[in-house]
């Protein structure tokens, strides 16, 4: 007979291999994660949770079957200097964003953004808006010309909903600022199959539902909605 898992307070209990990992969900998805889980940990008598957030990397196998810790540093320092960003007020930003932003982070919603979404949405604002000389001496370089972002997360994070943030942020400060060579209002988004292009339709601003309108990513108090309708998106699937 399978074993049933408990649903007491929220945790989910991994059966069969308790003590050594007696809960999977241990932070709140819509703040900063406080905690990891000890992915060392052997026996129940060493540490099943340590504090702090997880520091950006993976493991590997060494020659003598030892796990090894690669810290992926510009992630971990994009990540300091995202929060020390976020905390001042988003310094830099132009108005537009300011508001987005303001939005994304309003916690009185029916539909909230998780942190893993805002965060992603804020890596490439502050690539973009943020201060020049904290960008400097980040390890980010490509080996021509264009410029590019890579925002990395799971499955069931909500990758459309960032696409969506990334889209609405890019075009309502292009329409805005015209003039201004950060932004744009001509996106192109390529999925790998039909069944992924037909879902993204919702990131046509005109979709009856739109994740723009579901996902509340716009304030009801200014004329972006008016504003994204004037993108230019075309959505295509690559075989």
């Amino acid at each position: 007979m399978a074993k049933k898992k408990s649903a007491g307070s929220g945790q989910s209990q991994l059966p069969g291999i308790a003590p050594i990992f007696s809960k999977v969900i241990i932070n709140d998805a819509y703040a900063e994660p406080a905690q990891h889980l000890n992915l060392l940990r052997k026996v129940a008598s060493e540490p099943e949770l340590l504090v702090g957030r997880r520091p950006a990397g993976y493991y590997r196998t060494d020659v003598n079957g030892t796990e090894v810790f690669e810290e992926m540093v510009a992630v971990n320092r994009l990540r300091d200097r995202l929060r020390s960003w976020r905390e001042a007020g988003y310094p830099g930003t132009t108005r537009v964003t300011q508001a987005l932003l303001r939005q994304w982070n309003r916690g009185d919603r029916d539909r909230k953004q998780f942190f893993c979404q805002r965060e992603a949405a804020e890596a490439v604002i502050w690539l973009t808006e943020g201060p020049e000389d904290e960008r400097a001496n980040l390890p980010l370089k490509a080996p021509d010309p264009f410029r590019r972002y890579c925002c990395k997360l799971a499955t069931g994070a909500g990758k459309t909903t960032v696409m969506a943030m990334l889209i609405a942020w890019t075009v309502i400060n292009r329409v805005t600022s015209p003039r201004d060579p950060r932004f744009t209002d001509a996106v192109l988004v390529v999925c790998p199959n039909l069944t992924v292009k037909n879902r993204l339709q919702e990131l046509l601003p005109s979709h009856p539902e739109s994740t723009y309108r579901t996902m509340e990513l716009l304030p009801e108090t200014t004329d972006f909605a008016q504003v994204l309708s004037r993108a230019r998106i075309q959505i295509v699937n690559w075989h």
